[in-house]
């Protein structure tokens, strides 16, 4: 019977997790398609009123047609690996990918938190990707 209990509990927070991967993957697919369309002002519509208190809107933007205009146009993305992670009711994803642009390939990790049901972009960083 425990073991039994421990099984369910187990399937429960995988299946959790995975809603949540998937709903955070949502929204970095619509940040990712509009940087593909130079749209840096709705791609930055996805990033979290409270991570705005640190680092302003504006900073956001600039540092993504910063990147494109370094990296080129965006070419494609691919997910490799994902976090979960629930505490005090609050849910946080980070999603690693693999990036293609026209000048180079970039690793780069989003964060996500939880709020009202709807996924947004706490943290965004990238690194060169060696091949």
């Amino acid at each position: 019977m425990k073991h039994t209990a421990l099984t369910l509990i187990a399937a429960i927070i995988l299946i959790f997790s995975s809603c949540a991967v998937k709903n955070a993957d949502d929204t970095a697919i619509f940040f990712y398609n509009m940087i593909k369309v130079n749209d840096f002002d709705q791609a930055i519509t996805v990033i979290d009123p409270e991570a705005l208190k640190r680092t302003p809107l504006e900073v956001w933007k600039n540092g993504l047609v910063q990147k494109e205009n370094r990296m080129g146009q965006l070419l494609s993305y691919q997910r490799t690996n994902y976090y979960t992670d629930t505490i005090d009711n609050v849910t946080r994803v980070s999603i690693e990918y693999d990036v293609r642009y026209a000048e180079g390939k970039l690793e780069e990790k989003l964060q996500f938190i939880c709020r009202d049901g709807k996924y947004f972009i706490t943290f965004y960083e990238f690194t060169e990707k060696t091949e």
